[in-house]
């Protein structure tokens, strides 16, 4: 902050200076008159007159000029000798207006500095100089958003035209679902799914955008989803995509299931890679939960060789039984109509 308004003095110092220098030089410019180089020709012009007269007064003497033209030439020297006093006495009087023109550049100068602290002073009284100003990385950023729904609009237009390209739905989602429309993100992997799509990360995306579109709840269509995502390819879903254990352990704590979701949550814990970008927040919710519930001595859930605890997991609950993309078309048509 000290910095910017440093800046800032500095650049308006640079500007009234320069503006002071543009009303200021031309006068000081018309002050400036070549006096030495004046005195210098005027004494060299006086000596070549003088000069000329004598030669004058030789050529006579010696008989070469007749008194006539003598007199003449003479006369024409004189002449000129009489401009140049008059010359000198004209300079003489220009440096009179000088004096004059040197008191109108120092009242110059005055008024440029009653203007430059007349502005500051304004500035000062009337500004806002504490005012922050607009980020332009805040410009940028509603340019981008204004960028991204504009590709998302069009894009869904065409996939509405072309539902049977798969890459375009996937795009699509992605879209959405960085301008935080879940709903049309879940509808579009949605679609994807039913072109064929089925690998794991594509089913967990696809129940992660259902849960965020209600809120964090975990619903019984996206429970429907997280078990396929767990049982796909058999035994090892859950090592390859860690979101739908994840989900099955915070649909148990939403069912007031705290220890089957801290069991789950620390298998998911004890197998997971070192140094995955999941994990802190993972431990993060094993440590709320556990301080909330005054859990202790719980086996971790085995993640590929048990069942996974939970009726989220079994399917056994019947209000969290539902179809895959049940109800998703019109939250999404209802989303993309707000948006």
């Amino acid at each position: 902050m000290i910095h910017d308004i440093l800046f800032f003095w500095v650049t308006v110092s640079i500007l009234l200076g320069i503006t002071i220098t543009i009303i200021v030089l031309p006068l000081i410019r018309r002050w400036k008159t070549p006096s030495k180089i004046f005195n210098i020709r005027r004494i060299h012009n006086f000596s070549v007159y003088r000069d000329q007269l004598l030669e004058i007064e030789r050529d006579f003497e010696n008989g070469m000029l007749t008194a006539e033209h003598t007199e003449s030439r003479r006369t024409e020297i004189q002449r000129r000798m009489l401009q140049a006093a008059s010359a000198f006495a004209g300079h003489a009087g220009l440096k009179e207006r000088n004096d004059t023109l040197n008191t109108k550049v120092i009242q110059s100068l005055l008024m440029s500095l009653v203007i430059a602290v007349g502005a500051v002073g304004l500035y000062l009284n009337r500004g806002a100089p504490g005012l922050p100003d607009r980020p332009a990385a805040t410009e940028l950023s509603t340019m981008v958003q204004k960028n991204a729904e504009r590709l998302s609009d069009e894009l869904a237009q065409y996939m509405e035209e072309n539902p049977d390209k798969v890459e375009g739905w996937m795009l699509l989602a992605r879209f959405q679902r960085q301008l935080g429309v879940y709903a049309g993100a879940a509808r579009s992997l949605h679609m994807a799914i039913k072109q064929g799509v089925e690998d794991t990360d594509t089913l967990a995306s696809y129940g992660e955008m259902l849960v965020a579109d209600r809120g964090g709840q975990v619903t019984s269509e996206a429970c429907t989803v997280f078990r396929l995502a767990h049982h796909h390819n058999n035994a090892n879903a859950a090592n390859d995509d860690p979101r739908a254990a994840f989900y099955i352990g915070l649909a148990a704590f939403q069912e007031e299931d705290s220890r089957c979701a801290i069991s789950i949550w620390r298998g998911l814990e004890m197998h997971a890679p070192p140094g995955v970008p999941w994990l802190d927040m993972l431990r993060t919710h094993i440590e709320s939960v556990t301080a909330q519930e005054k859990l202790t001595d719980l086996i971790p859930q085995q993640l590929w060789n048990d069942p996974l605890c939970g009726t989220c997991a079994t399917g056994s609950d019947s209000p969290r039984n539902g179809s895959l993309g049940t109800g998703i078309d019109e939250r999404a048509n209802g989303a993309e109509e707000l948006h």
